[in-house]
């Protein structure tokens, strides 16, 4: 179904005007409060298709309250179309719009063309792709050596699957590949009873709960769900009763469901540490450090969290190195000092 501007600009064009006579017209109205931001996209394109680069710049170029809302993704374009340069001015004020609304930088090609500092912007972009792709490969790798030798096939598998798609050229691959098939083959020859990680890991957590506990526990939640929608705060509010009576399954369940805010993202840190899910807990804590880049406390409490995760898969050198560094940033944090000295002793002995 075709939309508003389409509308309009179809009108203008059965009345045989001129293309330059309508394409003044969509310019000139283009602030209309009527008009929606894509509308004035849409107005601005049809402008440009229409060969109108000139005009369309001017518009843009005198556009007010830029940093309300401009549609430079239009201005790049027509600046490509005319074969016409962004300023370094321009540049800044692009940078500075897409910081205060939280949006990505446009990395196409053909926008290095226009300034210097897209390319620069392309490398730094290309260099942080690299190096979530490179922590990626380690936390899976980092995975695969801490769940061998558990009797885990089906989870080896799937991290053997990933590392495939992510480090397809390593060498070691093969051999970790070999490896799992023939534990594979010979779990066929095994009890025909068989159980999912998922359940394995189920019963692991409910393994202090009595069976009336859990019980109890399920009846709980069970209840909750029929009468409660998801997002609902009172999840959050259940999460902390399983918590408190160690049901961190139930816990984790609840805590899935309650609104997104920090303190479910706090409480969720906590709970995967303590229910040894310790790859989603290092993964969940660089994500805390990125999203609240002004908040040092969190980014320090996030940091002591991964560097116990980090001990506990056996990533220990990385896990002392992290540790040592809160504790040359926060001297006062008694607990990483505490933590950092008993590690080493541990080494050490």
């Amino acid at each position: 179904m075709p939309n508003k501007s389409e509308i309009d600009i179809s009108f203008l064009l059965m009345n045989d005007r001129p293309v330059a006579g309508i394409v003044s017209d969509c310019l000139t109205n283009i602030h209309d409060s009527s008009f929606s931001r894509n509308d004035k996209i849409a107005h601005l394109y049809f402008a440009l298709n229409a060969g109108e680069k000139s005009a369309v710049l001017r518009t843009l170029r005198e556009w007010p309250n830029k940093e309300k809302f401009f549609p430079w993704e239009v201005f790049l374009a027509t600046l490509l179309c005319a074969g016409e340069k962004l300023s370094d001015d321009e540049f800044s004020e692009l940078i500075s719009y897409l910081s205060v609304h939280s949006k990505k930088l446009p990395m196409s090609p053909q926008y290095i063309k226009l300034n210097k500092n897209f390319a620069l912007k392309v490398r730094e972009y290309q260099d942080s792709l690299n190096y979530e792709s490179n922590r990626k490969i380690k936390l899976l790798w980092d995975k695969l050596y801490f769940i061998q030798g558990k009797d885990l096939v089906e989870e080896e598998i799937k991290v053997l699957e990933l590392l495939k798609v992510y480090d397809p050229h390593n060498e070691e691959l093969k051999t970790h590949i070999e490896r799992v098939d023939k534990k594979a083959a010979l779990n066929v020859f095994k009890s025909p009873k068989k159980t999912s990680y998922e359940e394995d890991y189920n019963s692991y957590l409910q393994s202090d709960l009595s069976k009336d506990d859990i019980i109890f526990c399920q009846n709980i939640f069970d209840t909750i769900k029929e009468s409660t929608t998801k997002g609902s705060g009172v999840y959050f509010d259940f999460a902390i009763l399983f918590y408190q009576l160690e049901a961190y399954s139930f816990a984790l369940k609840s805590i899935e469901l309650s609104p997104n805010c920090l303190k479910k993202d706090w409480f969720l840190l906590e709970l995967l540490f303590l229910s040894k899910r310790y790859f989603e807990c290092i993964d969940l804590a660089d994500r805390l450090y990125q999203t609240y880049k002004n908040r040092p406390d969190i980014q320090f409490a996030s940091l002591y969290q991964k560097a116990q995760a980090l001990w506990v898969i056996g990533s220990k050198g990385e896990a002392l190195d992290l540790m040592q560094a809160i504790v040359n940033a926060r001297p006062e944090y008694r607990s990483a000092y505490e933590i950092l000295h008993s590690w080493k002793d541990k080494i050490i002995s």
